[in-house]
């Protein structure tokens, strides 16, 4: 028989009222004041690559790929591959992606100390930062604080993936996208404010194509993502071939706006809220 919250046999903690326990949670779980943004730090690993750590950068993905994704229709008809033999060029967005490894916590924590087109500069994160990570072993307690504390936990904090030199590009929205897709609905409902970089190399290693990984994104958080209420986009003033149209179509929420951050001596910040106003600055960047 299930017992009532008033019961003895309740843990303490729950015989706490709600109100208390939310003060609680709000000491324990919300971003430091002086934390801009909460760093997850990933890794790429290609199951199906001939040499997937290649770290040489080319303006093409060059390497044999063995998934099972490649269109039957691009072999040759006249000469069909041998029984059991799939090998191909890698090819973005028909081959498999790569698998997105999330660092667990108890790995070195790293936060971005330089953004480039070429790769991130990551450090160490320092103790006083490391101070200011939640306290969330109370977030698996029980279901019922659980519920309780994930609101808490996920608003009003900026999450930011991040990752090394990858010579394919360094799939951050894709990453991105794969990270919030494996949080449960709760956590995932509560998410208010993601960060990208949109540079050179940072979604694909040509920059003309990361605008399919950025359809997929926005088109990904205007329907899942309920509750994103900022988009960071942190770009640099001279790079035009990365398109930033896909994600005007989260401009149609209700008190969701982008924040473009250009990277000068001092980043200049341009606060979006409407889709006509942010695809008029989309094209003045392209035009150079």
């Amino acid at each position: 028989m299930a017992t009532s919250p008033s019961t003895p046999h309740t843990p303490a903690f729950l015989r706490l009222t709600p109100a208390l326990r939310q003060r609680i949670y709000s000491y324990l779980l919300p971003p430091h004041p002086d934390e801009e943004t909460t760093t997850i730090v990933y890794d790429l690993k290609f199951p199906y690559l001939q040499h997937p750590s290649s770290t040489t950068f080319t303006p093409h993905q060059l390497d044999i790929c063995t998934c099972p994704l490649q269109p039957l229709h691009q072999q040759d008809a006249e000469n069909p591959s041998p029984p059991g033999c799939n090998d191909h060029i890698y090819s973005r967005y028909i081959c498999c992606g790569p698998e997105v490894i999330v660092r667990p916590g108890t790995h070195t924590a790293w936060v971005l100390q330089q953004a480039g087109p070429a790769f991130n500069v990551l450090r160490p994160a320092t103790d006083e930062e490391l101070q200011r990570r939640p306290h969330a072993g109370i977030v698996l307690v029980n279901k019922a604080i659980y519920s309780e504390t994930l609101p808490v936990l996920y608003r009003n904090r900026n999450f930011l993936l991040l990752t090394g030199i990858c010579s394919r590009g360094r799939y951050q929205a894709y990453a991105t996208q794969t990270w919030l897709s494996g949080l449960s609905p709760l956590a995932r409902s509560n998410v208010t404010s993601l960060t990208l970089l949109c540079h050179s190399n940072e979604e694909d290693c040509r920059d003309e194509d990361a605008q399919l990984s950025y359809t997929d994104f926005a088109r990904f958080c205007l329907d899942e993502v309920t509750s994103l209420q900022r988009l960071r986009l942190k770009v640099w003033p001279d790079e035009n071939g990365i398109s930033l149209r896909p994600f005007s179509i989260l401009l149609g929420r209700p008190d969701f706006a982008i924040h473009m951050v250009e990277h000068l001596d001092v980043d200049d910040v341009f606060v979006f809220r409407d889709a006509a106003t942010f695809l008029h600055y989309c094209n003045q960047k392209e035009q150079g």
